[in-house]
């Protein structure tokens, strides 16, 4: 008798979860259109940028010949253009200081486009954090567009697009408005192919078991045909990945 009143009020107290939308959160790979090259997710990545900002490890890097190296190679140059082009789209400098304004807990990105650099990204964060954000402050100079109901916003700028949403206690930010319409009607309830439903992720996520601070997956079987991946790929090998298919 006592187990079987155990059990009626975990099921009430379940029932009442629900109803109060206590569900859990989804996992956020079921969030994002299918056809990503690598994902990657963290359990909270403000307070990781955080410890990043403040540590020798950083400090350490940026100071070593490795990094000065880094500085003079063409995939620093073209990257550091894109960083560029897409803040002049967002209407201020990526510092850390934006980037972290930007970060909530559980965080992902994924990219598409390797040559382009077409991302998606999606964090979880507080209505109050995301209205202080500088991109929300700046919602002003984007132009409005709707998708599952959901008002977001686009500006192109130095040939690059960049397109934000807040919803469902989310900041979701992309490089595309379709991009960006599929991460909306996904995070509403839209049953359109996702990464959570593609082959490499779901093998290589339940092969590496729970995940950690920080997970990433990679689509390897179309990465080594990506003539960016096997030009600037800082490895340079290539060749050997593919064992790994």
């Amino acid at each position: 008798m006592k187990r079987l009143l155990v059990l009626a009020l975990a099921a009430g107290a379940a029932a009442i979860a629900w109803y109060q939308g206590g569900t859990s959160p989804r996992p956020l790979a079921q969030v994002f259109p299918s056809g990503a090259l690598v994902y990657l997710e963290a359990k909270d990545l403000s307070q990781l940028l955080a410890e990043w900002d403040s540590s020798t490890v950083k400090r350490d890097w940026l100071s070593s010949a490795n990094y000065q190296e880094f500085e003079r190679s063409n995939l620093f140059l073209k990257l550091n253009g894109f960083y560029q082009a897409y803040g002049s789209a967002a209407g201020f400098p990526m510092d850390m200081a934006s980037l972290r304004s930007l970060a909530g807990d559980h965080s992902a990105l994924a990219l598409y486009d390797l040559q382009s650099v077409q991302f998606a990204y999606i964090t979880r964060i507080s209505e109050s954090k995301a209205a202080q954000s500088r991109l929300w402050l700046q919602r002003g100079s984007f132009q409005s567009r709707q998708s599952a109901g959901v008002t977001f916003y686009t500006k192109t700028a130095d040939n690059v697009e960049l397109v934000f949403a807040v919803a469902n206690g989310c900041l979701l930010i992309g490089s595309s408005e379709e991009r960006m319409a599929g991460m909306l009607g996904l995070l509403t309830g839209k049953g359109t192919p996702a990464i959570a439903d593609e082959g490499w992720y779901k093998n290589s996520t339940e092969a590496a078991g729970a995940p950690g601070e920080l997970r990433l997956a990679m689509n390897l079987e179309a990465l080594v045909e990506n003539t960016y991946f096997r030009s600037y790929w800082v490895q340079r090998n290539a060749s050997d990945v593919r064992r790994f298919l």
